[in-house]
Order: C-alpha cells, then sequence, then structure tokens
C-alpha cells in the first residue's frame, strides 16, 4: 500500500462534481486534512500503535473493521456506505475518501 502525504496528480480528468471541487479554493486544505486521517489508519495497522480511535459511521456506528467507511471531502461526515450515500444526497456534496485505501469516490456517479 502507497501512502501519500501531499495532493494528488491526478490522472484523467474524472467526473463533473471531482473537477467542480478541485475548482474551489480549499480543496488541497480538505484533502490533505482528510489523507493524513486515512494514512495515520494505515500506519497504526502497521505499528500496533493508537494515533487515532477507531473510525465509526455518524449514522450507525459501524466501525472501519465492520463496513467500508468513508469520510467526506466537503465537510464533517465519515460513514459507512449506505450513509454516505444519503449525506451526499442530502448536501448535494458528493466526493469522499475510501478510509481503506485512499481513494477520492463520487458517491452521484458511482
Amino acid at each position: 500500500q502507497q501512502c501519500v502525504w501531499d495532493v494528488p496528480k491526478w490522472g484523467g480528468t474524472g467526473c463533473s462534481h471531482l473537477q467542480a471541487w478541485l475548482g474551489t479554493e480549499g480543496w488541497k486544505s480538505s484533502y490533505s486534512t482528510v489523507l493524513k486521517l486515512v494514512n495515520a489508519l494505515r500506519l497504526q495497522k502497521v505499528y500496533g500503535k493508537t494515533i487515532v480511535q477507531t473510525p465509526t459511521c455518524f449514522s450507525c456506528g459501524n466501525t472501519v473493521s465492520e463496513k467500508k467507511l468513508y469520510v467526506s471531502l466537503h465537510g464533517v461526515f465519515m460513514g459507512c456506505r449506505e450513509h454516505m450515500i444519503a449525506q451526499a444526497k442530502a448536501k448535494k456534496e458528493y466526493l469522499g475518501m475510501d478510509m481503506t485505501h485512499g481513494e477520492v469516490f463520487c458517491f452521484e456517479c458511482n
């Protein structure tokens, strides 16, 4: 697994939601903050030391070990797929990062 601590070099163009988000002023800061959390979780597994508390879905309480979790790239929300989709539709904020792999995901297009 690759740990990336800086903003990505995007391959391809992505969806319209990703393009719109990349056009905002604060996307680098938001992305970097979320990526640091994801990488801290990876390092925690490797070294067996607690760096951050185990993430849980804000809606149902499932942990990252029980379900795949995502964290919003727009605001403060972490959730399982089902609850991220609901949050994305309610807030019209569609991008999240997979907390296992650090991949950006659009909940409107996928």
